[in-house]
């Protein structure tokens, strides 16, 4: 009887030990799984905000999903001909790259309707995008709005320049 009754305690111990064992090893595996995922995690955030900073460089986005070109090259002033490019905004929106601003005839003289090419550039100066447009009559002195678009995402240029077509 004493015999069975120690087999018995013994394979009671067997058995809680074996629950012991198993226990460890289930928090052992979770812990680690959960220190990966946080890394795991970490790593792509951090990956997601480098990738955005490249691609939104010189890009404010709303919540809304605007973006607004905020390169100081591409919006500053510029001179076309006799032509004085001003209040120049290239903006994003469903699907659309708009670039709009006013033009001004410093001249003495009207300027004829003419077709022109927009070209884009990056921070290096190389070609992004050539779009076109056509700047209307402007007599001497006057002001008016030019706007021409794309149906891409160009809003992170760094500058633009502007020629005959």
């Amino acid at each position: 009887m004493a015999k069975k009754k120690r087999q018995e305690n013994g394979i009671k111990l067997i058995h809680i030990i074996f629950m012991i064992l198993i226990i460890a090893i289930v928090i052992f595996v979770s812990r680690n799984f959960i220190k990966n995922n946080e890394k795991i995690g970490k790593d792509q955030e951090e990956q997601g905000q480098e990738q955005i900073g490249k691609q939104e460089k010189n890009v404010k986005v709303f919540d809304d999903g605007v973006k607004l070109n905020t390169s100081d090259k591409l919006n500053g002033e510029k001179k076309f001909e006799e032509l004085k490019i001003k209040d120049i905004q290239l903006t994003y929106r469903n699907g659309v790259t708009n670039l709009l601003c006013n033009i001004e005839n410093n001249s003495k003289e009207k300027i004829k309707m003419q077709d022109v090419e927009i070209t884009l550039l990056d921070e290096k100066g190389e070609i992004i995008y050539k779009m076109v447009g056509i700047i209307e009559d402007i007599n001497s002195g006057e002001t008016k709005q030019f706007n021409t678009s794309v149906t891409a995402d160009f809003s992170n240029a760094y500058d633009f320049k502007i020629t005959k077509k």
